[in-house]
């Protein structure tokens, strides 16, 4: 079942679950960058005070979902909303979601992650939202299928380095 993490309890609840010492590796091998690697214990204490500053606010701006079983969470994802004043939207940006420690392999754990999607989906729509967006590992997914298609161009010959690919649902039609 799904539920929604409305309190600091709640999220230290689930956050030891995710980031725990023994998902370490999982959480380099998630990094974008092959010499920079995402800080659990950062992205823990990051979140906590987003989610302080959004619980103080009128309208939460940070939204966070677990996936639980006799209170144990089995997946999660944590989006923010925000403007894209670019395009002088409204959107719902992913910034983790995931399966603890791990890759989602079975059909079970595939399914969680998919109803954690649809959920934030359903939110991002029910709330009046223009788009959704989530971001993967650059190395995990690729443009075409051929697995050694590499990026070439200005910014790679420069030194720059692909980072991660943005997918975008429009949840409005233009009219």
């Amino acid at each position: 079942m799904i539920t929604e993490v409305k309190d600091l309890a709640h999220f230290d609840k689930c956050a030891s679950i995710w980031n725990n010492k023994k998902n370490i590796n999982f959480w380099k091998f998630q990094s974008c960058l092959a010499d920079n690697f995402f800080d659990p214990e950062s992205i823990e204490f990051n979140l906590r005070n987003m989610l302080i500053d959004s619980l103080s606010k009128d309208q939460p701006t940070l939204k966070i979902w677990s996936y639980e079983e006799e209170g144990v969470s089995l997946g999660g994802g944590v989006y923010i909303v925000r403007e894209n004043f670019m395009m002088g939207e409204n959107i719902l940006e992913e910034i983790l979601w995931q399966i603890p420690g791990k890759f989602a392999e079975s059909y079970k754990e595939k399914k969680i992650l998919i109803k954690i999607l649809k959920r934030a989906e359903d939110f991002a729509k029910s709330s009046n939202l223009d788009a959704i967006i989530v971001s993967r590992n650059i190395h995990l997914h690729k443009f075409s299928k051929d697995k050694d298609d590499k990026i070439n161009n200005f910014y790679t010959k420069n030194n720059y380095s692909p980072y991660f690919i943005q997918y975008r649902k429009n949840l409005k039609i233009n009219s």
